[in-house]
């Protein structure tokens, strides 16, 4: 059997050189191996900050949907002029093990921007100047203007405009002193304006929160949680394959299957090796799947090869 020892001091994302075998276990192969492969850590920043980027031409990025397979028009259509994209991971690999991308999520959605040679993200076309906000507060509200002519807009390469008394725009995200934002009014656009705080009720209120104790999970909670199993499974299968090339065995491939309801998406490992539940890899899932319903009143628990997340 083959066993992987980890050299020197513990690293998250350990090199190919910091890593030997031996003999031993399946089990330890698979701690070691899982850390070699895990995606680069998520962008989500201490304190629910977040990074984002906009790109003035997004419709000219060559993109691949949570399946890693090229996005669709329809999933395309989600490529707005600046809309705000989250990154998940500034740098990493397809499931190919050597195609560059970041993974990005746009509202609610998981998307591959594929990133060239040169280390630039990869385009049909120039893109524009691409803007990176890297410590941003993410609100995920809406605000109804009460008064005309005292709330400015302004939307990149565009003349700053007044917001209108009745209009309602959903805050994005906070970058210091300002706020990005959506407005409908129209054509969606993207831009900055004051609306930081709770306001004063003369000139702005806040009508939504995204505090509100959610009554049942969003879908775009269960396709981010989806999302991410998927993703465990292909890193699953590469083990797999990898183990049994290098011991000639035919060992069944496990997999992570999601079943979900109104109030509880439950993970179960099935196919796993007898007496192997993966308990020492497995809190590193539970933990970006913490991140995932971060502020929501969703719980996440886990006990030997079942993960559950439920309404609190």
């Amino acid at each position: 059997m083959l066993n992987f020892v980890r050299t020197g001091s513990v690293a998250a994302h350990p090199s190919r050189n910091q890593l030997f075998w031996p003999s031993a276990t399946l089990s330890s192969f698979c701690i070691a191996f899982l850390f070699f492969l895990l995606p680069y850590p998520s962008e989500m920043l201490a304190g629910g900050r977040a990074a984002f980027i906009l790109v003035p031409h997004p419709e000219r990025l060559v993109v691949y949907n949570r399946y890693q397979q090229e996005a669709t028009d329809a999933e395309r259509g989600a490529l707005k002029a600046f809309v705000p994209m989250r990154i998940v991971k500034a740098e990493g690999l397809l499931s190919d093990g050597f195609t560059r991308c970041m993974q990005v999520e746009i509202d609610g959605a998981i998307y591959y921007l594929l990133i060239d040679k040169k280390g630039r993200l990869a385009g049909s076309g120039p893109l524009g100047s691409e803007k990176r906000v890297r410590n941003a507060v993410a609100i995920g509200d809406t605000v109804e203007i009460l008064k005309e002519g005292n709330v400015e807009f302004s939307a990149i390469g565009v003349r700053r405009a007044f917001l209108q008394k009745g209009e309602k725009v959903l805050r994005i995200f906070s970058d210091r002193d300002s706020v990005y934002c959506a407005r409908a009014a129209g054509e969606l656009t993207y831009g900055w304006t004051s609306l930081r705080g709770r306001g004063d009720g003369r000139n702005w209120k806040v009508i939504s929160t995204s505090a509100v104790p959610l009554s049942s999970i969003p879908p775009a909670i269960v396709e981010k949680v989806r999302s991410r199993i998927a993703q465990t499974n292909l890193l699953l299968a590469k083990l797999f394959e990898h183990f049994n090339n290098e011991t000639h065995q035919q060992k069944e491939i496990p997999r992570w299957e999601v079943e979900s309801s109104k109030r509880t998406i439950s993970c179960t490992l099935e196919g796993a090796p007898a007496g192997e539940s993966f308990e020492r890899s497995t809190p590193y899932l539970v933990k970006d799947l913490e991140n995932i319903v971060l502020g929501s009143n969703l719980g996440v628990s886990h006990s030997p090869g079942r993960i559950e997340i439920r309404l609190q």
